[in-house]
């Protein structure tokens, strides 16, 4: 949200900073849960639990980061179809001498030996699973706004807890629940509440919702005042 602020020139309501502070509620319960588990070992357990916890916490800042600035570019670039273009252009270079620099030596010995059933599905479903995912994340933040989408991220904690629980036979704390469930009131909250609005120069061009008669326009969506209308036709 803070961050959103700065560089979207967002604005919040108390509803949005409530529901915020519920899903940190769940988050700091299940840094407890960690950091209780730990105590019950050597010190050394308890230090990696606290180094865990900020590492994921770094990472989950740098990610919020990344969401926001990909919703700038959604907001200013023209649409999801520009964003993903220019996304998947630059995304393949960079990758591409990624590649080149770090896996040489693996790429040219899977060459050698030929591509398996296994290897080639494992490639195929992680690229069909990244491409839905960014695609997904660029209409999301049309309508709704990077700090939702960051908050929602923090329930996928149950997806790992029911694997540890089902796969590896952890015992799980039952603390998780406590902070599943503030999570989930947090991210209803924030729902609930009115949109936040945005800075006048931020805007969206998007295809016309085919139930009304605009065949050959389009809108330019302004997420910005609520007095405003949010959309305004305009012709080709």
């Amino acid at each position: 949200m803070a961050l959103s602020y700065a560089f979207l020139g967002a604005h919040y309501t108390c509803r949005h900073f409530g529901g915020a502070c519920l899903c940190f509620c769940g988050v700091a319960i299940i840094v407890t849960s960690d950091v209780r588990d730990a105590t019950k070992g050597d010190s050394s357990d308890e230090d990696n639990a606290w180094f865990g916890d900020l590492l994921c916490i770094s990472g989950s800042f740098l990610y919020a980061v990344s969401n926001v600035v990909q919703e700038r570019w959604v907001r200013c670039s023209g649409g999801p179809p520009s964003f993903l273009g220019r996304l998947g252009a630059w995304g393949f270079g960079v990758s591409v001498a990624q590649a080149a620099v770090f896996e040489r030596e693996a790429l040219f010995k899977q060459g050698s030996t030929g591509w398996n059933a296994r290897g080639a599905g494992a490639w195929t479903g992680y690229t069909a699973a990244l491409t839905c995912a960014y695609v997904i994340t660029s209409w999301f933040l049309v309508d709704a706004d990077a700090a939702l989408f960051n908050l929602s991220l923090l329930t996928a904690d149950i997806y790992a807890v029911i694997f540890a629980w089902l796969v590896q036979g952890h015992v799980v704390s039952l603390l998780y629940i406590p902070a599943f469930c503030c999570t989930m009131a947090g991210i209803l909250v924030y729902h609930r509440a009115p949109k936040p609005t945005f800075s006048s120069g931020l805007s969206v061009l998007v295809a016309a919702d085919s139930s009304e008669e605009t065949e050959g326009n389009v809108f330019i969506i302004n997420p910005v005042h609520d007095d405003e209308e949010r959309a305004v036709q305009m012709g080709q």
